[in-house]
């Protein structure tokens, strides 16, 4: 029910959609934001792109630092868990995120409008955003930078 097209007419579709966003911020509330957030929330405000694209765009990157630096029961089952949906190994799922939001059409930053110019400033913003304390570990600004980085292609 969820692939319709979505037009003003399909009521059911409006309702599907409405019942996922309902259950994602419930997931969003009771899991806490972290840095994909952290960083939306600042490149959507000086850019203008879309929120959930800019989401997508540092979901695996930012799946990737986080594994990089963070280690214990939580991150292994989530991994686990997003592997057996993408149909990864734990091991290759960062990658195969990135091969699914990359099949989906969504467009990397720099398509969205943010510049490596702006990386920097970016994400100092970041830093301070309330977002940055649900992340499982501390990130530095060229930590940051370095997720913008590879979420700009």
């Amino acid at each position: 029910a969820l692939m319709r097209l979505m037009v003003a007419e399909d009521a059911a579709a409006r309702d599907d959609m409405a019942f996922v966003s309902l259950c994602g911020g419930m997931a969003l509330a009771n899991s806490g934001l972290g840095v994909v957030h952290g960083l939306a929330g600042v490149i959507g405000g000086t850019t203008g792109a879309a929120h959930g694209a800019i989401c997508g765009a540092l979901l695996a990157p930012s799946l990737a630092m986080n594994m990089d630096r963070a280690s214990g029961q939580r991150m292994s089952d989530m991994t686990r868990i997003l592997g057996d949906i993408l149909g990864s190994d734990p091991g290759g799922v960062c990658d195969a995120l990135a091969r699914w939001v990359q099949e989906a059409g969504l467009p990397g930053l720099r398509a969205q409008g943010l510049s490596a110019d702006a990386f920097q400033s970016t994400a100092q913003a970041a830093q301070e955003s309330s977002s940055m304390k649900g992340n499982p570990v501390p990130l530095s600004v060229d930590d940051l930078c370095a997720i913008m980085a590879k979420a700009s292609c």
